[in-house]
């Protein structure tokens, strides 16, 4: 940033890091509405443990699957780097 102020800069990345935090949230929420529709067939007042553990178990492959994914196109990008 040639010619930005030192407030600028530090403006600028907050904003980014504000960015990447409001982007994990919508990859969360998306994981976690994609398996509470896999997961419940009609929600009532309160959850059944095999409703919570299929959730729980759901949102864990998918963030493990998010994570794999994410490692591999750095590791891609990093190889087309050099």
């Amino acid at each position: 940033m040639d010619g930005a102020s030192p407030s600028d800069v530090e403006m600028t990345q907050s904003l980014m890091h504000m960015q990447n935090i409001v982007q994990g949230q919508k990859v969360t929420m998306k994981i976690l509405g994609t398996c509470f529709n896999r997961c419940i067939d009609t929600p009532g007042d309160s959850l059944a443990l095999k409703d919570q553990q299929c959730i729980w178990n759901c949102t864990q492959r998918l963030f493990d699957s998010e994570q794999f994914l994410v490692r591999r196109l750095q590791a891609a990008q990093k190889s087309k780097m050099s």
